[in-house]
């Protein structure tokens, strides 16, 4: 169980901010294999430390007016490692996705600098984590959580590191 410098585990710190994406309800503080709801016992596996929480939705759920996409349809699309790392290859490669992402940089940071600090803050969806060194760099002590429905992106995410 990893643990910050302060002796609190990874997990109740996650227990104490994720909510059971079924039901609402607050997760058990103590999980390996998989995250519990305490009120309604709802299951989510963990491997590799990466959260599994989403739930299949498409967009009459959200009471959208369009043809019903599912999010599993769009999840496909980057849930191999190999599409993920090709996907954010591009924005190495490009000089205007480059450019793009040193501009999204500036406005993280001016934006997370004009607030209030906080405890955490939601990367979402963090695709294979290219904006996320910038807002954990504009907020050094914040928990910095990345989520995306694509598992490629997270697992991207998640070797890549913090960068920016």
């Amino acid at each position: 169980m990893d643990q910050d410098p302060e002796g609190v585990s990874v997990e109740s710190a996650l227990a104490d901010v994720l909510a059971c994406p079924a039901c609402g309800s607050p997760f058990e503080p103590a999980w390996s294999q998989e995250l519990l709801c305490r009120d309604n016992s709802h299951r989510f596996p963990v491997a590799d430390g990466i959260l599994h929480l989403a739930v299949e939705s498409s967009s009459a759920d959200w009471k959208v007016a369009e043809p019903a996409q599912t999010s599993e349809a769009y999840a496909r699309q980057y849930q191999a490692l190999e599409e993920a790392g090709r996907y954010n290859a591009m924005y190495e490669r490009r000089a205007s996705k480059r450019a793009t992402t040193r501009k999204e940089f500036r406005l993280i940071r001016r934006h997370i600098r004009a607030q209030p600090p906080c405890e955490t803050i939601l990367d979402l969806p963090c695709g294979g984590g290219r904006l996320s060194g910038a807002i954990a760099e504009a907020a050094p002590e914040a928990l910095i959580l990345e989520a995306d429905i694509g598992l490629g992106q997270v697992q991207y995410a998640r070797e890549h590191g913090l960068p920016g």
